[in-house]
């Protein structure tokens, strides 16, 4: 288990903790976010104080099928 405290956090669903906590399970899943989380004492600490924390981004943005390739051939 880690414990990642200090940050400044944006969850996915609820407001902006300014030094927020995460727990992350012996798996690499979040286990428990916010401002003060309970942890054993023989938890690793990742102190991120200063850093910020952001969800994943994807990028969705795509332009398939608008390029010349299949130009003159029948349409599906």
């Amino acid at each position: 288990m880690l414990l990642v405290k200090g940050a400044k956090i944006y969850p996915v669903n609820g407001p902006m903790l300014a030094t927020g906590m995460l727990l992350i399970d012996d798996n690499g899943k979040i286990a428990a976010i916010g401002e003060t989380i309970s942890a054993p004492a023989s938890v690793d600490v990742l102190d991120l104080t200063g850093k910020v924390i952001l969800p994943g981004f994807v990028d969705a943005h795509s332009h398939v099928g608008i390029w010349g390739d299949g130009e003159g051939r029948p349409a599906y």
